[in-house]
């Protein structure tokens, strides 16, 4: 596996922002995969998953530009409370 390779792997984080701290995880969506969705999901017991989005309540995901490759970087960010947090990236082709 090359350093790009490895560079476009999913990767996990902590941020703070206005002192909340966020689970984060950042992923790259190949720009030339047609047809694929990628749905970032949230779980406190890794049984019941969620869509993360802000009209779910539970995070936000962000578009952070591009790679070298052209391939869309995207972070989300979920709040950190008093629950355990699991985030995990479902990706499906219709």
């Amino acid at each position: 596996m090359t350093a790009t390779d490895l560079a476009a792997l999913p990767a996990v984080g902590m941020m703070t922002i206005s002192n909340i701290q966020y689970l984060t995880l950042t992923y790259h969506q190949n720009a030339t995969a047609v047809g694929l969705t990628a749905t970032p999901k949230v779980s406190t017991d890794l049984v019941n998953w969620t869509a993360v989005s802000m009209a779910n309540g539970n995070g936000t995901i962000s578009n952070l530009g591009t790679d070298s490759l052209g391939n869309t970087i995207y972070q989300v960010a979920v709040p950190v409370d008093s629950a355990k947090k699991f985030l995990s990236l479902s990706v499906s082709m219709p």
